[in-house]
C-alpha cells in the first residue's frame, strides 16, 4: 500500500523533526518562523507500506493566508482520498496549536493529531489526557517527541488504521441498504 501524509503545523511545531526522523532527511529544523518556506516531500517504507510525506511550512490558520501561504490550502484541495494528514501541535503551547487544528478538522480531511514534545511537556510535570482530546476533537490524538522517536511507532499505526479504516468504508461507499438487503435474499 502507498500512503501520502501532510505535515501540517504551527512554527516550532516540530513538523520539520519529524519529516528528518521519518524520510532520514536532513533539513534544517529552526526555531524561528518561517524555518521552512518551501514544501519538501520524501519516503520511507514501514511495515511493507510506502509513505510519501509532505513538510508543510509552518501556518498558525488555514484562514488569511498570505499569498505565499495560499498554496497551503490549495494543496489540501487538490489532494485525493490517500491523502492523510498529521497535524503536529506542541504540546506544551496546546491552546495556542489547536487553532489550526480545529480548521482542519473542518475541512474534512482525515486527521491526526501528534502531540509533539509531550516529552518536555512531562518533565514539567505536566499531562495531557489524549484520549479524551481525541474523543473531543472526532480525530486521534498520539503524544510523541519528534526528537527522540518517542511514540513514533504508535503514531504510524495509528496512521496504518486510518488509512484501512478509510479504504474498507470506501469501498461501501454508494452502496444503498436496498442493494444489500438483495444480496442478503439472493
Amino acid at each position: 500500500m502507498q500512503l501520502q501524509i501532510a505535515l501540517f503545523g504551527n512554527p516550532n511545531s516540530g513538523r520539520t523533526s519529524l519529516f528528518n526522523l521519518l524520510t532520514g532527511a536532513t533539513n534544517a529544523a529552526g526555531n524561528w518562523s518561517g524555518a521552512t518556506t518551501e514544501i519538501l516531500h520524501g519516503s520511507f517504507r514501514y511495515r511493507g507500506n510506502r509513505f510519501i510525506v509532505w513538510d508543510m511550512p509552518g501556518i498558525y490558520a488555514l484562514s488569511n493566508l498570505s499569498p505565499a501561504e495560499l498554496p497551503l490550502r490549495h494543496f489540501l484541495e487538490r489532494q485525493g482520498p490517500e491523502m492523510l494528514v498529521v497535524n503536529v501541535v506542541d504540546s506544551l503551547h496546546l491552546e495556542r496549536n489547536l487553532y489550526l487544528t480545529t480548521q482542519l478538522i473542518e475541512t474534512g480531511v482525515p486527521l491526526i493529531v501528534a502531540l509533539n514534545m509531550t516529552d518536555a511537556l512531562h518533565r514539567q510535570g505536566a499531562y495531557i489526557d489524549a484520549a479524551s482530546l481525541s474523543q473531543t476533537l472526532g480525530a486521534p490524538c498520539i503524544e510523541i517527541s519528534a526528537l527522540s522517536g518517542w511514540g513514533v511507532e504508535r503514531l504510524l499505526a495509528a496512521i496504518l488504521e486510518l488509512a484501512s479504516q478509510r479504504r474498507h468504508s470506501q469501498r461501501f461507499a454508494g452502496v444503498s441498504v436496498r442493494h444489500i438487503k438483495n444480496l442478503a435474499t439472493s
